[in-house]
């Protein structure tokens, strides 16, 4: 039954009839917000059905008919988000379908890609610590770019290669400028070291040389110290006292003093941190030890992404021993789960006969003294006659499956030292002994049964 709030043209072209553009509008942006709330997500395609199935057959036609025309669900279709806007627009899209085609083409408002720019986000913060760690000078930061430009994601987004490339600008130019800081402060040394080799007048430095060197010294140990290097802030840092003991008129005590608290800071701060580290390894472990390789590789890429961001924390090395561990602590998980299959399998066979062994049992202990008219006995020998039946199955071949069975499981488990292989050799050869025990013991049933019919 149509709508009677909708007013429907009954013939003509799309637009001979003005119908209730407002009242569509709604209908289908409920009908679009209830998918997306079941869904997380629709693809165009599923926007468009959504759409078009919360209007009326006639104007749902034209919809798809109009998302056909223009392949606005083609897997590679780019549609520009001013398309409806602009002089671009086609032009059998006005008025109130318009609206309906942005709703169909684009989502409900806030909708978009937020999550490609957040991926976009995330790959930019990855490269850049990547970057930041290779590039130690122009010839690294060559390799690091060269590395950073054919990475898949930047190959393939333009505006995530165009973000990169501004941030390995900024690099170098950090760079430069530090490798003409570290140049000046060399021949400044120079001169102070060798005067006469230069020239027959000895350079006496000027308080500002002193004091710009001593700043530029001063930058570099708290860059070092930002990256927690602690070899290099040590080295640096003893660097700056030796300008302080040479020249202690123009290079103030409380300067150095300024930046030995900043070392001793950075070096609890690293201690703290690393120590943090070991306790995440600790847990990554222990979670790969207990079966939880969900919580271990979070834990690690948790570890791996403070080893991009600050790699003066730990060493590759160092990060490597820690892999390995989690490794060794998910065999052992897989060693321990395969031990308890083997022994549930083995309890598993072993409570089976047993209870095939002992309804035999009670079987001859009940025909011996009961009629053989007793319900009891009666219901004694149809248990009987079940279980001599599953005795008969179980017979070499099917031995031998289970042989097999448990031989995969033990090559699972690599077993060096052989004690498991020894206790399924005796399990099996007692299940055998036990077999033939019933075997025999059924025969004397049946010769039993014989003699007394």
């Amino acid at each position: 039954m149509a709508d009677p709030h909708i007013t429907i043209a009954t013939g003509g072209q799309a637009g001979d009839s003005a119908p209730d553009w407002p009242r569509l509008y709604q209908r289908a942006a409920q009908a679009l917000a209830r998918s997306l709330a079941q869904r997380g997500e629709l693809s165009p395609e599923e926007a468009l059905h959504t759409v078009a199935a919360a209007l009326p057959p006639r104007w749902a036609a034209w919809l798809r008919g109009c998302f056909a025309r223009h392949a606005w669900t083609a897997a590679d279709a780019l549609v520009p988000a001013d398309l409806l806007d602009t002089d671009n627009c086609p032009p059998d899209i006005s008025g109130g379908r318009r609206e309906l085609v942005r709703l169909a083409l684009f989502g409900p408002g806030g909708q978009g890609r937020p999550r490609e720019a957040k991926d976009r986000e995330a790959a930019y913060q990855h490269l850049c610590a990547e970057i930041m760690r290779e590039a130690r000078d122009l010839r690294t930061l060559t390799r690091a770019t060269t590395q950073a430009l054919n990475h898949p994601d930047v190959q393939r987004d333009p505006t995530l290669a165009g973000m990169i490339r501004a941030y390995l600008s900024v690099r170098e130019a950090e760079l430069r400028a530090r490798l003409r800081a570290q140049r000046e402060e060399e021949d400044f040394e120079t001169q102070l070291v060798h005067p006469f080799e230069v020239s027959p007048v000895t350079h006496v430095p000027t308080r500002a040389e002193l004091l710009a060197m001593f700043q530029r010294v001063g930058c570099r140990l708290e860059d070092q110290l930002a990256q927690f290097d602690e070899e290099g802030a040590r080295s640096t840092m003893a660097r700056l006292c030796e300008l302080r003991a040479r020249y202690p008129v123009h290079i103030a005590e409380a300067a150095v003093q300024c930046y030995s608290e900043k070392f001793d800071r950075a070096i609890e701060t690293r201690s703290t941190y690393r120590r943090q580290i070991d306790d995440l390894a600790e847990r990554a472990v222990e979670a790969a030890r207990a079966g939880e390789q969900k919580t271990a590789s979070w834990l690690l890429r948790r570890m791996g992404a403070i080893r991009t961001l600050l790699p003066g924390l730990f060493s590759d090395a160092e990060f490597g021993a820690i892999r390995t561990k989690i490794a060794e602590g998910g065999e052992e998980y897989e060693h321990h789960e395969l031990e308890e299959e083997l022994l549930s399998r083995e309890r598993s066979v072993a409570a089976d006969i047993r209870r095939l062994g002992l309804i035999v049992h009670r079987f001859r202990k009940l025909a011996a003294k009961l009629p053989h008219d007793d319900e009891r006995y009666l219901r004694a020998k149809a248990e009987y006659k079940q279980a001599a039946e599953e005795v008969r199955a179980r017979d070499s071949e099917w031995l031998t499956g289970l042989m097999l069975e448990l031989e995969t499981l033990l090559d699972d488990l690599h077993d060096p030292s052989g004690r498991t292989q020894d206790q399924v050799d005796r399990f099996l050869a007692s299940v055998r002994s036990t077999l033939d025990h019933m075997r025999r013991g059924i025969r004397a049933v049946q010769e039993e049964q014989s003699q007394s019919g």
